[in-house]
């Protein structure tokens, strides 16, 4: 499950699922609209972004330095590789993205910024506060 995780993040796609979440149309719609969600949270400032390679955590996105016990060991694993290789950079009480991040979901990425467990579809919100799952539904009834 980690090395799923980890090796889009050093360039390797070929262990992405096949099958997506969004319909071609959807996915489509999202990119074409290049709607960027943000982190619900309020202690930290993150953007993330929806492409073909998949959900991008914009660079100087901001994540929490402490991790909770929630966390599953697969994500505390990615997160310290993050650590390691210059991608998370220590800025005092929080880490910084150092350059734009692809995870392969919303809920991995919103892990990592986090620091926790947590479901990214309902963590992402737009400028309006829908969260992720709100406007892909909406998007999707839509076509």
């Amino acid at each position: 499950e980690q090395i799923k995780l980890v090796l889009p993040l050093v360039g390797f796609n070929f262990l992405k699922s096949t099958t997506t979440q969004l319909s071609k149309k959807a996915k489509l719609l999202v990119e074409k609209n290049t709607m960027v969600f943000k982190i619900k949270n309020k202690q930290y400032t993150a953007k993330m972004f929806v492409t073909s390679d998949g959900f991008i955590v914009e660079k100087n996105s901001q994540a929490n330095k402490k991790v909770s016990e929630s966390m599953s060991d697969n994500y505390k694993q990615l997160r310290q590789r993050l650590i390691e290789t210059g991608v998370l950079i220590d800025k005092g009480d929080r880490y910084a993205f150092d350059s734009d991040t692809i995870f392969t979901s919303p809920s991995a990425a919103s892990n990592i910024v986090l620091g926790r467990q947590s479901q990214g579809p309902s963590e992402w919100v737009t400028v309006d506060n829908k969260t992720y799952k709100e406007f892909i539904e909406e998007l999707e009834s839509n076509l």
